[in-house]
């Protein structure tokens, strides 16, 4: 239950349009950087953020786009520039930060962090 706005989100990315691009600032905004954020929720749940971003940053016309749609646009979010921020404050993130709640998840954090590092590093070439 929790996956299907990340799977909403990756599906419209590819085509999304003027009409979509309110409806994504949204998600994005107040979903995925809210969990980001939040020292409350769950690993899995970041984790699912870390990685969708990761595939958005994998795909260099999707990249231009929301460059396009949001950066550039006077008054919409700074996606592209929160979205690397996120990666990078992620990739920055040591275990030892983590939350009570999450220690048993903390090699799956390791892991992920590992991907993220490899990621925001792919993004820097």
């Amino acid at each position: 239950m929790f996956a299907s706005p990340f799977l909403s989100i990756k599906n419209a990315l590819p085509s999304f349009g003027p009409n979509l691009q309110a409806e994504i600032e949204i998600f994005i905004t107040n979903i995925f950087f809210v969990i980001l954020d939040s020292g409350n929720s769950r690993v899995e749940h970041k984790s699912l953020v870390i990685n969708l971003f990761g595939e958005i940053c994998a795909d260099p016309e999707t990249l231009a786009e929301i460059f396009l749609n949001y950066d550039c646009q006077l008054k919409a979010n700074d996606l592209f520039a929160r979205i690397v921020v996120a990666l990078e404050r992620t990739a920055k993130t040591t275990v030892g930060e983590t939350t009570s709640a999450n220690l048993p998840y903390n090699k799956m954090v390791e892991s992920e962090l590992s991907a993220a590092r490899l990621r925001l590093d792919a993004m820097r070439r």
